[in-house]
Order: structure tokens, then C-alpha cells, then sequence
């Protein structure tokens, strides 16, 4: 019943708000005044106790509607967009632990040069697993047709990230990015890499597994 009375007057409260003072005045006054239902028939009282309980109770829920709609409007949605933010935020920073280290050598020169858009080579394993991963993505063609030259944006969350997670922090960036350009080995520019980081850790352990097994 109520769902129904909620249907007739959603489009107009001021309907529900008469009904309510209404039936609300004569309750009151059957209250305040018994005598005043001698001569009436017996189903007035209940009836009007009646119209004014549901009618109490579809304003109440109408009303509780409204607020929510506007407090839903006004914050909610912002809080499941900042819930949201912070789970894609958890997922990006997982994902930059988990990088290899051709990959965090890519994001690190990005970072020593301080700009979220690089130039790679669209067909590198590397830059290839960095956009599965979503952590950049092509925003524009190679270059005069050098597949190496393809422009690529950092994920803004992980561009913001990598400037706050110690597995990112490059002692000397000067001296990465000169070893960087002079084209050396991985295990030349490894030195400048962060200690903390699992491809740093990972790439050094195999390096001790080759030197212990061609030692002996």
C-alpha cells in the first residue's frame, strides 16, 4: 500500500503533506477531544488513525529517498570514485614491483627526465609487457615511420607512485642516465638501480648463480 501511495504522489508533495495534516489534525482531535466523535459512525476513528499512519510513513520514506538521492549526489559518488582511485592505485603499485628490469630501466629514465611521454620501440618485449600491464600506453604514430621512436604516456597513478616508492629512488640520476646513453650493459647501468626493487634483486642473484657456476 504504501509503495503505491509513494507512486501517487511522487510528483507532487504537497499532496502528502495536506493528507498528513489532515488526517494528522483530526487523530489530534479525536485524541484531545473524544466527544467530539459521538454521533459519528465507529470506522471514522480507526479510519483516519489509519490514512494518517500510512501517509505519516510514505512521507517519511519519500522524504528519506530525497536525502539519500542528495547525499548520494554530494559525496557518494565521490567516495566510490576515491575507492575506486584506490584500488587502481593498489593494482598500478603491484604492477611496478613487478616489472622486470628492462622494464624498470625504461620507467627510470622517464623519471630522471622528468616527463611522463618517451619515445621506445613499439616492438620490444619490454615496452610491449609495460602496456599489457597498463602502465603506458601509445598516444601517438612512430616517428617518420621508426618503430622505435613510438611516443608513449606513463599511467598517471603510476607516473604519481613512482615518485613516492623507495623501489624507485635513484641515488645518482645523472650518473644513470649517462650509463644509460653510453649503451652499456644491463649490468653497467645495474649499479644505479634501486637496491630495494625485485628485478634489481632478482637480475643480481642470477648474475651470482652464472659467476658461482662458471667459477667452478
Amino acid at each position: 500500500m504504501i509503495r503505491q501511495i509513494l507512486e501517487v504522489f511522487k510528483s507532487d508533495n504537497s499532496i502528502m503533506l495536506t493528507i498528513v495534516s489532515a488526517s494528522g489534525a483530526g487523530a489530534l482531535l479525536f485524541y484531545l477531544y473524544p466527544s467530539s466523535l459521538i454521533g459519528l459512525p465507529e470506522w471514522v476513528k480507526p479510519t483516519f488513525l489509519l490514512v494518517f499512519a500510512v501517509s505519516a510513513a510514505a512521507l517519511l520514506i519519500s522524504t528519506a529517498q530525497y536525502l539519500w538521492r542528495k547525499f548520494w549526489t554530494s559525496y557518494g559518488s565521490r567516495w566510490a570514485k576515491l575507492f575506486r582511485d584506490r584500488s587502481d592505485e593498489k593494482n598500478i603499485k603491484a604492477k611496478l614491483l613487478d616489472v622486470e628490469v628492462h622494464q624498470l630501466i625504461i620507467l627510470c629514465c622517464a623519471k630522471t627526465q622528468g616527463g611522463r611521454i618517451c619515445y621506445l620501440n613499439m616492438d620490444h618485449p619490454s615496452v610491449m609487457g609495460l602496456v599489457d600491464m597498463g602502465i603506458i600506453k601509445r598516444i601517438g604514430m612512430s616517428s617518420l615511420g621508426d618503430r622505435s621512436k613510438t611516443p608513449y604516456q606513463i599511467n598517471e597513478s603510476a607516473w604519481r607512485l613512482m615518485f613516492q616508492m623507495r623501489e624507485y629512488h635513484i641515488e645518482r640520476p645523472h650518473r644513470f642516465a649517462a650509463a644509460v646513453d653510453r649503451d652499456n650493459t644491463i649490468a653497467d647501468v645495474l649499479e644505479y638501480l634501486p637496491e630495494e626493487h625485485g628485478a634489481v634483486q632478482a637480475f643480481k642473484a642470477v648474475q651470482r648463480e652464472e659467476n658461482g657456476t662458471q667459477s667452478q
